[in-house]
């Protein structure tokens, strides 16, 4: 059961898990959200469904079943042709931009990296969605148009934490951008042009704040939880833990605050008892938000557990 908000009168009620999606729906109405979430519903639909064709396909050509990520590419990579064939150049690049994360997910770095330079290339050129717009209305609004360009900061600071962890400096990466450029579509603006305002932004050997291992932070919750479902805790903790500091780094640079779920998936030194290292943990999330009753409670049961 779960308690929700009516927005006909406000009124809290207790409902099942079929009615709290009902009054989610209403809600999204009453705020002008609801076509944006059908559109997106759809979507994903549609999304899955090419998977699942994908998933066929492979199976049938490997004699076996392919790997997630296997089934992943082959959707991405359907996904961007037909986005190509329309014109639609914004989606495109942000579909090459899910392609170097999924490489970062497989740890294939400086993959992941020369997707992420590509990427720039086409924020430099300002991409837009052209499908359904004839050949006069692109003539006179261009797919690409470059007084519309701007570096996105995060995809810069991915791109500064891999050449970090690669060990690049600035002349490898500008063979490696100029490669990845010279086959781009539609393109306005030169590659070396674009070279010269992709590296006024870079600062190779700095680690930007809310990074490690050439990856952010938000990067490593599935691969925690993975790691949980087999069991393989002190990975698990590992990798939290790298994520801890790096959200810390990021919560000083930005005057913003802690992350802090990553705290509490450490709840994996629960699992194994180890009341200290849990001690450890939520004595500096607390340090970091000292107001968190729900800590605050656990750490006195924590205290308790070592005392006896």
């Amino acid at each position: 059961m779960y308690v929700r908000t009516r927005p006909k009168d406000s009124v809290r009620v207790l409902v099942t898990e079929g009615q709290a999606k009902i009054l989610e729906e209403e809600w999204l109405k009453v705020t002008g959200r609801y076509e944006a979430y059908r559109q997106a519903e759809q979507e994903d639909q549609e999304a899955e469904e090419c998977r699942e064709r994908t998933r066929q396909r492979l199976r049938q050509r490997f004699g076996k079943e392919p790997s997630d990520a296997d089934v992943e590419w082959g959707y991405l990579n359907e996904l961007r042709m037909r986005q190509g064939l329309n014109n639609d150049w914004q989606s495109w690049r942000d579909t090459t931009c899910r392609m170097a994360n999924q490489l970062i997910k497989e740890g294939r770095s400086k993959g992941a990296l020369a997707f992420l330079l590509e990427v720039c290339f086409y924020d430099l050129n300002g991409p837009r969605d052209c499908a359904g717009h004839d050949a006069e209305w692109m003539r006179r609004n261009p797919p690409f148009n470059p007084a519309y360009g701007r570096l996105q900061s995060a995809v810069v600071a991915q791109i500064q934490a891999l050449a970090l962890q690669l060990g690049l400096g600035k002349e490898t990466l500008k063979d490696l951008f100029l490669k990845r450029s010279l086959n781009a579509p539609h393109i306005r603006l030169l590659p070396d042009s674009c070279w010269t305002l992709l590296e006024s932004q870079l600062n190779l050997g700095v680690q930007p704040p809310g990074y490690f291992d050439g990856r952010h932070y938000t990067s490593c919750i599935d691969e925690v939880k993975a790691l949980k479902r087999e069991n393989k805790l002190d990975q698990a903790a590992e990798l939290l833990l790298k994520a801890i500091e790096a959200t810390e780094v990021e919560a000083k640079a930005t005057g913003s605050s802690v992350a802090p779920g990553y705290f509490r998936e450490l709840a994996v030194y629960r699992k194994q008892k180890n009341y200290l290292a849990e001690q450890q943990i939520l004595e500096r999330y607390l340090g970091h938000v000292p107001h968190d009753s729900e800590a605050k409670e656990r750490l006195k049961k924590v205290q308790s557990h070592i005392e006896t």
